[in-house]
């Protein structure tokens, strides 16, 4: 399906988002058939965790404000893609039409929500796995018991507290 859309705020903020996280999409028209079948597949893989309305109100990626908003542009979409999420669309309650902008709108705002999601997953640091001598460990620990000062007192509670969750 060739349609011509208008760009607003969010088209041209979205597309270049998604291009920055997605480094295999270097043109705007592949952004959205892109957004068309991430959309539509997520939609099929499981309903009940996309809610369109919710979609909508995420907010615009970043303001880009560089003259193109009001530019048409032609864009290519897979048709069973727009379909299935049309369909969806429609289904949802008080929706009677589907425009066409909006739908793309929509998968592209999702789209760019679930990039970034993902992007922020990977940044994440992983906790770091620490080989621990457990023999070694009940060792020192029962040192510490034998002991009878006072730093020795402290680290046993220290260490008390810390099993039971406390520090």
């Amino acid at each position: 399906m060739t349609k011509t859309i208008r760009r607003n705020h969010i088209n041209v903020a979205c597309e270049s988002a998604i291009m920055e996280l997605n480094p295999n999409l270097t043109k705007p028209g592949d952004v959205y058939r892109f957004s068309a079948h991430e959309l539509a597949t997520d939609i099929i893989t499981d309903q009940s965790k996309i809610d369109l309305n919710n979609v909508s109100k995420i907010s615009c990626p970043k303001s880009v404000n560089d003259g193109d908003n009001s530019e048409t542009r032609l864009i290519t979409v897979d048709d069973e893609d727009v379909n299935i999420i049309v369909d969806y669309y429609l289904k949802m309650p008080n929706v009677h039409r589907a425009q066409f902008a909006h739908v793309m709108r929509l998968a592209l705002l999702y789209t760019w929500d679930k990039l970034n999601k993902a992007d922020l997953e990977e940044e994440s640091p992983t906790p770091k796995i620490i080989k621990i001598d457990g023999v070694k460990l009940l060792r020192n620990v029962a040192e510490l018991l034998e002991e009878d000062t006072d730093e020795s007192k402290k680290k046993i509670v220290r260490i008390q507290r810390i099993i039971e969750g406390e520090d």
